[in-house]
């Protein structure tokens, strides 16, 4: 087993006013607050994120604290971003920072090894980092949309989302492109900066929702987008490493 290293970066205490059902107290997320608007990046937790362009608006932000196996603790603040167009949520930034406490040390990710994936680069996979725990560092972009009703539970922000979106027609699209960076950061904690956007936002919109997004399966559209949306996801990586190493100056990301 590793032995945990010692904290050094501060948690921060507030008191947040999420959706109503989500009200109450949280650490890790600072003094983000649902509703407020931020540009550039967004930091929690000792980390900075950096964002696309343009105004982005705090939707979720909260820690979540649990027991996992071999009754260690685990906390993981996240916090959840809303960009709008036009009444339509076309960008969504995921961001989430899992902390292991005691002797425990995170596995393989499974992100960074799944198949079937649109696309996907390998900075680094070990799935053993000398018999102790596993290393990574990858980017990938999958379709991804909401959990629809009744469906097997999900995350708490992603339950939100789908809570907020029954409520105004149309403000979720149909899907997203989530193109996200998973690292491992010693053997106890794990970085997730996840942006997606609205593909209809990025080509032909009558044509970016036609047919399958699987590979092989893709229209013309479609694939014009994916290789758009894998060059700024390649390009956009040493800004987001930048975040997760907690340097400064990180600066904001191209537009997609």
């Amino acid at each position: 087993m590793h032995i945990a290293r010692p904290a050094t970066r501060n948690a921060f205490f507030a008191i947040l006013p999420l959706l109503a059902v989500l009200a109450g107290c949280a650490t890790g997320v600072g003094k983000l607050r649902a509703g407020q608007v931020l540009s550039d990046r967004v930091g929690f937790a000792g980390e900075v994120f950096p964002l696309p362009p343009g105004r982005w608006r705090v939707f979720y932000a909260h820690t979540k604290r649990n027991t996992v196996a071999g009754g260690f603790n685990k906390q993981t603040p996240t916090v959840v971003l809303v960009q709008e167009r036009a009444g339509v949520a076309t960008g969504v930034g995921l961001f989430a920072v899992d902390r292991l406490e005691g002797r425990a040390y995170f596995g393989t990710n499974p992100a960074c090894v799944r198949h079937n994936l649109l696309w996907r680069r390998l900075a680094h996979a070990n799935h053993l980092n000398f018999g102790v725990s596993a290393t990574f560092d990858c980017a990938i972009i999958v379709p991804s949309a909401l959990p629809a009703a009744g469906s097997a539970p999900a995350s708490p922000p992603l339950v939100a989302l789908a809570a907020a979106g029954a409520g105004r027609p149309g403000w979720i699209p149909p899907l997203w492109l989530d193109v996200s960076y998973f690292k491992s950061v010693g053997s106890q904690e794990v970085l997730l900066a996840s942006y997606r956007f609205d593909p209809r936002a990025l080509g032909d919109p009558a044509d970016a929702l036609g047919g399958f997004w699987a590979r092989g399966r893709m229209s013309a559209t479609q694939t014009a987008i994916l290789d758009r949306l894998s060059r700024w996801a390649l390009a956009s990586w040493p800004a987001v490493h930048r975040g997760m190493a907690g340097a400064g100056g990180v600066g904001a990301l191209a537009a997609p």
